[in-house]
């Protein structure tokens, strides 16, 4: 079998037993895959090819899941079968010298005199081949994270990758009393950074719209908060909701991007969830309590929505129909919950919470049992989902006072727990990510 991470925590599936985890790992004891690149040192000439490779080793040790090796001095363990002349290794020569994975890279140029780049990737534990695939160089950090997705689905057996993804986030800037928020847009790697608004208007809780160049925002229009449809290709806006009272973040349906959820204020200062349907503009009411309900968001069916609510006396998670039908409380312990989201593949919910005075994030199963904390700080907001429901982003301020105070975007890996920063810019703080899949 494959030596990868197979933590089992039995706990996460058993009704049984729904109290809060929390989870410490010890990371000298998370196993990696060994994976070797061979021929990618010796056999790639091209500048560009071989910044491909690079890449895609960068990517492979962020996610702390493999260690990667290098051999530019052995000869390739094979022999060239009669037939087929398809490469046969001597698996068991690999793996005495302890590799798991080997990926082999060849460089060749096809009739048009452009570049292309073979990657062979095998199972030497399972003695198989896992893929092959050839790219003509065009875009090289393209090719590097969707080659890296390819590696990642077949080692680490996750039906998606999240390495060629996009993230958006409110980028903060400026002096303390004189901040200045922008709506931006950033590839997952850290390239192609984009500031969509330019901060004269505050702009807040950016959400993909089912599209990598179309966002919900929060946007003070006249000083009024109002949802906006941003369509980042085109540079449009457009309103969405003509709320007399005050409207906070939006969630788009997953089936139907003109369908959104969204919680407003009234004049009486009562806040509730509403959906819009921006074709037919037809509002609805879909709660009606003296409480507050806030922070809508739709299950990844479209059939149900989750939402936060005061009505208990502290601030719990509650799930109903799109219809606002079959409301109950699945939220089972102590502390504050906000900003729930339902994972892509719709097995668990995220959720910001606050107990004790401490700011946590925190998974559970998507019926409300076997809650997990995974990580904690000074203040840890807005939780949101890879595509591929491996990892979470967040924002996290490690301090009140200096860099420490600046927020920054970090992501954390749901099963081993390793947690890092990612890129943007240094001198920005980085808040309300949310995380798309790229075409």
């Amino acid at each position: 079998m494959l030596k990868i991470l197979l933590i089992t925590i039995f706990v996460l599936f058993s009704r049984a037993s729904f109290g809060e985890i929390s989870l410490v790992i010890d990371d000298s004891e998370i196993p990696k895959t060994n994976i070797l690149f061979q021929g990618c040192n010796d056999n790639i000439t091209n500048k560009e090819a071989i910044s491909i490779i690079k890449k895609i080793q960068r990517n492979l040790k962020n996610t702390d899941l493999f260690n990667i090796i290098t051999w530019p001095e052995k000869e390739l363990y094979q022999f060239q079968d009669e037939v087929s002349d398809e490469k046969i290794l001597s698996y068991d020569k690999y793996s005495e010298d302890g590799i798991d994975s080997l990926l082999y890279c060849s460089q060749n140029f096809n009739l048009e005199n452009n570049i292309e780049i073979t990657f062979e990737l095998w199972d030497i534990l399972d003695e198989k081949k896992l893929l092959s695939q050839t790219n003509i160089y065009n875009n090289g950090r393209r090719i590097a994270n969707m080659i890296s997705d390819e590696i990642f689905k077949s080692i680490i057996r996750e039906k998606k990758g999240h390495f060629h993804s996009k993230i958006t986030y409110v980028a903060e800037s400026g002096a303390i009393r004189e901040r200045r928020k922008r709506i931006a847009t950033i590839n997952f790697d850290g390239s192609n950074l984009r500031y969509i608004t330019n901060g004269k208007n505050l702009a807040l809780t950016p959400k993909f719209s089912n599209d990598p160049n179309k966002l919900t925002i929060l946007l003070y229009h006249q000083n009024v908060p109002s949802i906006f449809n941003l369509n980042i290709t085109k540079n449009s806006l457009q309103k969405l909701s003509n709320f007399k009272g005050t409207t906070m973040s939006a969630d788009t349906h997953p089936k139907n991007s003109d369908l959104v959820i969204f919680s407003a204020i009234d004049k009486d200062g009562n806040s509730d969830i509403y959906s819009l349907d921006n074709l037919t503009g037809i509002r609805k009411r879909l709660t009606f309590a003296e409480s507050i309900e806030a922070t809508a968001s739709f299950s990844p069916s479209g059939k149900n929505i989750i939402f936060t609510s005061d009505k208990s006396g502290r601030q719990e998670i509650y799930q109903m129909d799109i219809n606002g039908k079959n409301v109950k409380k699945i939220s089972n312990n102590r502390g504050d919950y906000s900003k729930p989201a339902w994972s892509p593949d719709g097995s668990l919910i995220a959720f910001t919470k606050i107990i004790g005075g401490k700011f946590t994030i925190g998974i559970m199963t998507a019926d409300g049992y076997n809650e997990r904390i995974l990580t904690s700080g000074y203040v840890i907001e807005s939780a949101a989902w890879s595509p591929n429901s491996r990892y979470l982003i967040y924002s996290r301020k490690n301090g009140p006072f200096g860099n420490a105070s600046v927020p920054k975007l970090y992501v954390i890996d749901i099963i081993t727990g390793y947690e890092r920063m990612l890129p943007t810019p240094a001198s920005e703080g980085a808040t309300d990510p949310d995380w798309i899949a790229l075409n």
